[in-house]
């Protein structure tokens, strides 16, 4: 009996253990399968991911290559459009007509036709050695002259003027970049600004010079007078590239009463302004600010009632001619002038052209 209660106790232990061994196995045999299947579906997401990120990257660098090639063709595009722009350009250096906005040049247009073109000459000017030998010359030659000039295309340059070059500088339009042209040209010349009247530099009471001259002229120290630096500034911005129809040298009578030659420019406010020849600018002047031409304040100002006449390089306008061209304008008395002594002497205005 006691053998048996000893072996049963012994062979009790040994089956209880081996009954915990085998369910430990299987618990553990089961769970390697679990961990086994766990692993297979890892591995296959991680390949289905895999697969997937692959498929996304070769269909975005499709489309990055889709792209690429529009964008090539583009570009081509681009670049033979700017080659012929710029052969356009070149054949007109000087011409943004076409780039103001189409109301500016609709209304430039209507003012070529505003008043009566007039033949207008002027025989301010002699010989060489012959003092008493003058020679009527149309006005135009004057607004012409000097505009292709390496002196004027220098002082471009150096006043940084040209009207294309601006519009890249700054991206602006056409017109307000002939506003900074205007602006710009007016302060260089004004760094050597220096007015006389025609009798003390000329020993004549009236002489019209070109642009060069009255450049020349202060390289030498000697001063010019209103029509001088009028025709300066004109072919100034001319050479800048403003268009002639925004430009007008203007003569006449001021509100002050004096006879006076100035210059005009259609800005981009659409306006008319006076920017005077004899009034000097300093840095960082804007034509804008000039007084508009109806201003009753500007004393140096021309009314319209009081103009003899206007010229660009294109074309010349008179209210004061006659129709049969035989009349010469009758101008103010040179002993009336006191703070511009100008007298536009040996003026002829011609009706019609």
């Amino acid at each position: 009996m006691g053998d048996n209660f000893i072996e049963k106790i012994v062979c009790g232990r040994q089956i209880s253990s081996r009954d915990n061994l085998a369910s430990l196995l299987t618990a553990t045999q089961n769970q390697w399968a679990r961990t086994k299947d766990e692993l297979s579906t890892c591995t296959f997401d991680k390949q289905a991911l895999v697969s997937q990120l692959t498929a996304s990257g070769d269909q975005c660098k499709q489309q990055v290559a889709s792209l690429q090639t529009q964008l090539d063709a583009k570009t081509i595009t681009l670049s033979q459009l700017q080659t012929a722009y710029d052969a356009l350009a070149a054949s007109q250096p000087n011409d943004v007509f076409h780039l103001l906005p189409p109301a500016v040049q609709n209304s430039m247009n209507s003012y070529y036709t505003k008043y009566p073109d007039a033949r207008i000459t002027y025989a301010g000017r002699t010989l060489p050695n012959q003092p008493t030998k003058g020679y009527g010359m149309n006005v135009l030659n004057w607004a012409q002259y000097g505009i292709n000039s390496p002196e004027i295309l220098s002082l471009v340059s150096e006043a940084n003027s040209n009207v294309k070059k601006i519009m890249n500088e700054l991206q602006v339009g056409a017109h307000r970049a002939c506003d900074i042209a205007v602006s710009r040209f007016k302060m260089r010349v004004s760094k050597f600004y220096i007015y006389s009247f025609d009798s003390a530099t000329t020993g004549d009471n009236e002489y019209w010079k070109f642009g060069e001259e009255t450049y020349f002229s202060a390289m030498q120290n000697i001063g010019s007078d209103c029509d001088d630096w009028a025709v300066l500034n004109h072919v100034g911005a001319r050479a800048s590239g403003v268009p002639a129809p925004l430009l007008r040298i203007t003569a006449g009578t001021t509100r002050g009463n004096e006879g006076h030659a100035t210059n005009m420019y259609y800005a981009s406010d659409t306006k008319w302004h006076h920017n005077n020849s004899t009034t000097p600018r300093s840095l960082n002047w804007d034509v804008l600010t000039a007084p508009l031409i109806n201003d009753a304040s500007d004393m140096i100002g021309i009314p319209s009632a009081n103009v003899w006449f206007s010229f660009n390089d294109a074309q010349s306008w008179s209210q004061q001619g006659t129709p049969d061209g035989t009349t010469a304008q009758q101008l103010p008395n040179y002993n009336i002038l006191t703070k511009i002594p100008k007298l536009l002497k040996n003026i002829k205005i011609h009706g019609g052209v």
